[in-house]
């Protein structure tokens, strides 16, 4: 058998740098990026592996699991003799590989990740790596997080409301009808049909709008409360 460490999203500039964008082993929502995964076993040779991987919406309730990505790769180089460093004189630590006093029971691998096309949920990501006899599998929950989301996108209920600009009266009852599920589906659904890059989960111009609704309330707000983005002035910046 072969151990694995923890798994790690990264994003790899080059060949020998790697950005970790973990939040708590959590992945950045919008990004693409790799799992970078260590692994260890003294059996470990110098040829590629295979690896397939499948990630999956985790059990909530009644729901099955779905797997929403999948791939295999039939031959994956791993990384041998190899001693990971850290940089930190920038904000964003970069860990750069290099071949100073490694294990040469030591190796890694970097598995490519479409990562930009998950959308805000809860995963599990399941992968299998074979070299010959060897086998190692791993399971890791995870969840696609969004620091720099809007604030007025938070809240479902408040940002279906924040659609009044841009929707007809019966539209608008309709997207906020049913379940707290239903309703954040009608909310992606009905982005998704105005997303210019509908390849990857993160929209351009839902941001955009929320961006507005969100400096319309703290800039346009009354003594009642945040209703700024109800206003004229608030309705005419978001528009």
């Amino acid at each position: 058998t072969v151990e694995t460490s923890t798994p790690v999203f990264v994003q790899s500039t080059t060949a020998e740098t790697l950005v970790p964008i973990n939040y708590g082993g959590n992945m950045a929502f919008g990004k693409g990026a790799s799992i970078f995964l260590q692994l260890h076993s003294k059996c470990l040779s110098t040829e590629p592996v295979r690896v397939e991987y499948s990630v999956a919406t985790q059990n909530f309730l009644y729901q099955e699991p779905k797997v929403v990505l999948a791939d295999t790769i039939a031959q994956l180089p791993l990384i041998h003799k190899y001693s990971p460093t850290v940089k930190p004189e920038t904000a964003t630590p970069v860990y750069t590989l290099t071949t100073a006093q490694s294990s040469p029971h030591t190796a890694a691998v970097i598995i490519p990740l479409k990562a930009e096309t998950l959308p805000l949920r809860p995963f599990t990501l399941s992968v299998k790596i074979r070299q010959g006899a060897l086998e190692a599998t791993i399971q890791q929950p995870f969840r696609m997080v969004w620091p720099e989301m809007p604030m007025s996108l938070r809240d479902i209920d408040f940002a279906l409301e924040a659609l009044r600009h841009i929707t007809r009266e019966d539209e608008l009852d309709s997207l906020k009808s049913g379940s707290r599920d239903s309703r954040l589906t009608h909310l992606e659904k009905f982005w998704k049909k105005k997303d210019r890059t509908p390849n990857t989960e993160y929209n351009e111009v839902m941001v955009e709008y929320y961006r507005r609704v969100d400096h319309a309330m703290r800039a346009f707000s009354s003594m009642r409360g945040f209703d700024g983005h109800k206003s004229d002035r608030g309705r005419i910046y978001i528009l």
